[in-house]
């Protein structure tokens, strides 16, 4: 099929300018034919058999989806050299080429492809590429770590506590696992409101992080109930860390009695229940379902020793 004068005017045009490019590059047709090439390449006419390797799924995924692509490529003088691989449309004919560009060379400038404003010199398609995907990590960092955190109060929640602390026990020889919740807090929503135990419970957040190391991991798991892993904080710890915990948790509440009647008090305290690692095991799930359970019973016991007193 004869060509058109534009169509060979697009080839004499890229002949020349590759040619004047002191790295290696050419021009490959969709059958993996060199087309056109530098001095340095230099394989004119010599088709696909001229390389080493075969460039079959190279050219089929360039032409395919339009992507640049870095590859690495045998020479037919023996070289291998990475080349950044594009595609190319003859304005012309509609016919599809492949350029290759050896790495860490200068580009073929845009524009002796004026009938393609979108081509992009194949290194600065690469970098966006790249920055693309960086933003996409990022941005899912992001929301992962959202979905970690309890909105209400700033802390892990409970999925975030349990991916956090498994990783935590795998490095720590030992460690304390600290599971609270708030004895009185029914009363506080009854009587002063959502928006007040709402409130508390933020503050109680507050209140735990400033009890704590930096090295802790806390979690509102839910409710009134917070979960706090200790790394390298051993039995020997145990009763003067459950101290400070209990007095940051304490709540007074006055409550006007109305009517001439006197000011009652609403009181909040914290039951606590508490395990080591390794003492007690050290598979995570299994801690917390046991200091839940020793949190209930410390509740209990304290319910009674208040009917009691």
């Amino acid at each position: 099929m004869d060509r058109s004068p534009e169509a060979d005017g697009f080839l004499r045009g890229i002949r020349a300018t590759l040619k004047a490019l002191s790295g290696v590059a050419f021009l490959l047709d969709d059958r993996g034919r060199v087309i056109a090439g530098t001095v340095g390449c230099d394989p004119l006419g010599s088709g696909a058999g001229g390389f080493s390797r075969d460039v079959t799924d190279l050219i089929d995924d360039v032409l395919g989806t339009g992507q640049t692509r870095a590859q690495k490529l045998a020479l037919p003088d023996g070289r291998s050299l990475c080349f950044t691989c594009s595609r190319v449309v003859d304005p012309a004919t509609g016919a599809l080429y492949v350029l290759a560009q050896e790495s860490r060379r200068p580009s073929v400038p845009d524009r002796f492809f004026p009938a393609q404003p979108d081509l992009l010199p194949p290194m600065e398609e690469i970098e966006r590429a790249r920055a693309a995907e960086r933003r996409m990590r990022e941005e899912a960092s992001h929301w992962r770590q959202l979905s970690m955190t309890d909105r209400m109060t700033g802390l892990l929640n409970a999925e975030g506590f349990r991916e956090r602390g498994r990783a935590v026990l795998k490095k720590s020889a030992f460690a304390t696992l600290v599971y609270a919740d708030l004895n009185g807090f029914k009363s506080i929503n009854d009587t002063l409101g959502h928006a007040a135990g709402d409130e508390l419970l933020r503050d109680i957040a507050q209140s735990l992080a400033v009890a704590t190391r930096l090295t802790d991991l806390i979690a509102r798991m839910g409710g009134d109930e917070f979960a706090i892993l200790l790394p390298d904080c051993g039995e020997g710890d145990r009763l003067r860390v459950e101290e400070r915990l209990r007095r940051r948790m304490e709540r007074r509440f006055p409550v006007d009695g109305g009517q001439g009647r006197p000011t009652r008090i609403l009181a909040v305290d914290a039951a606590i229940g508490m395990v080591s690692c390794p003492e007690d095991g050290r598979d995570l799930d299994e801690l917390l379902a046991l200091a839940d359970a020793r949190m209930y019973d410390d509740k209990a016991a304290r319910r009674e020793g208040r009917r009691s007193g």
